[in-house]
């Protein structure tokens, strides 16, 4: 259910401007705040099940409708605050670009701290971009120092290690190819070793 409810806030969003209702229109027929229905459009709470209905009926869905929109529908855009987090720690984050089953899949990764955080080898290669600030990536024992435009490309099986360099957060984006039946999110996961030992 956690990857479909994923998919509820843009649906319902639509919905309601489908029907050219606000935010304020919807909390006055269902009793529900519009605060709390701002996060529920942006995938930002757990909604139960009988304020999903509420909303629902006033948009003149059921919410078998909203199942089954959101299983046929794939998003192709990632927007920040709706994406899930692989890590999510004072000196860090990991969030994932996309869920669910994709050929490729990315990671963006946010780091805070200046520890040294080590990654265990993939079993694939992966591209990494720093979008913002500045780390040192180690491969097999070699430093590279990187910045903001700079690439780095990690072969399968390499031992890898990163460390924050600039006063700023370094933000940085890693893509890999996902083999049918093996390196998903989940299991990407799975192969990085918490950065808190590193």
């Amino acid at each position: 259910m956690r990857q479909l409810s994923t998919q509820f806030g843009g649906i319902l969003k639509e919905r309601r401007k489908e029907k050219k209702l606000t935010l304020t229109q919807i909390a006055d027929l269902t009793g529900l705040s519009a605060a709390y229905l701002s996060l529920l459009e942006r995938n930002m709470n757990s909604p139960t099940i009988e304020n999903l209905n509420k909303v629902c009926a006033v948009l003149d869905l059921t919410l078998s409708d909203l199942i089954e929109r959101a299983s046929a529908r794939r998003e192709i855009v990632s927007h920040p605050g709706q994406r899930a987090f692989l890590f999510n720690e004072p000196g860090y984050t990991y969030e994932a670009a996309f869920e669910g089953s994709r050929s490729i899949n990315c990671i963006i990764m946010t780091v805070r701290d200046q520890e040294n955080h080590t990654s265990t080898a993939h079993v694939a290669d992966e591209i990494g971009y720093v979008v913002q600030g500045a780390m040192i990536v180690t491969v097999n024992g070699v430093e590279y120092a990187m910045a903001a435009g700079d690439f780095i490309y990690v072969e399968a099986n390499q031992n890898h290690s990163y460390r924050k360099t600039s006063a700023e957060d370094c933000i940085s984006v890693w893509s890999y190819a996902v083999s049918p039946g093996h390196d998903t999110v989940e299991q990407y996961k799975k192969c990085l070793n918490d950065p808190n030992t590193g």
